[in-house]
């Protein structure tokens, strides 16, 4: 959809496709019940569609894409790292276009509701059935009254910890980081040496 909007290039279009079905963590996810794909389609519409709303500035696309984020959210709690830059974007074009402080504050607030919209019942259905609306993240501290969840979200949080999952935290570990994600054997699957090979590339981007 990207390529083929604002590039206008059937050719780029099948081959973004075929890149992103032939990298190994996509294959992989296929076959499993994660939610990332989907999380990742919902994620990218909500791009694409904020794109349009940058360039003719109609609240519907903006309220869409919002949409389209809660429901990335409700797939799956990291799309928080995905919604505070787009957020921040949504900010930098409402000051940009001298927007009062009132004005951007009743946006931001708006825009977090429609936000919330889409997983509220899901916060809710976790809040019903174990005390803390964004299970099993914080379960100790949010409701540490429920002695059960909060002792097996310790059990499975000490488990990841004593298995050794993914690398140590370290100088070296985060300048291979690239690599280790791309080749090498070293989380559950790995997304190719295409996008390695592509990432010198980014210094000739505009």
């Amino acid at each position: 959809l990207f390529c083929q909007k604002y590039f206008k290039n059937f050719k780029l279009v099948i081959l973004s496709m075929v890149i992103f079905i032939s990298t190994p963590v996509i294959s992989w996810l296929a076959a499993t019940t994660y939610t990332d794909i989907l999380q990742t389609l919902f994620i990218s519409l909500a791009v694409l569609i904020l794109f349009d709303w940058r360039k003719n500035r109609k609240s519907r696309f903006l309220v869409l894409s919002l949409v389209f984020l809660g429901a990335a959210f409700a797939t799956k709690y990291t799309t928080l790292y995905f919604a505070v830059p787009l957020f921040s974007i949504v900010v930098f074009h409402l000051v940009k276009n001298r927007f009062s402080k009132i004005m951007v504050m009743k946006n931001l607030i708006l825009f977090g509701l429609i936000f919330f919209i889409i997983p509220a019942p899901y916060l809710v259905r976790n809040w019903f059935f174990s005390g803390n609306p964004i299970f099993p993240f914080f379960q100790p501290v949010i409701a540490p009254d429920n002695f059960e969840l909060a002792s097996w979200t310790e059990a499975v949080i000490n488990n990841v910890r004593n298995e050794g999952l993914g690398l140590p935290r370290n100088f070296k570990n985060m300048i291979f980081l690239p690599y280790n994600i791309a080749v090498a054997n070293v989380f559950e699957e790995k997304i190719g040496p295409i996008f390695l090979a592509a990432f010198p590339l980014l210094i000739f981007a505009r």
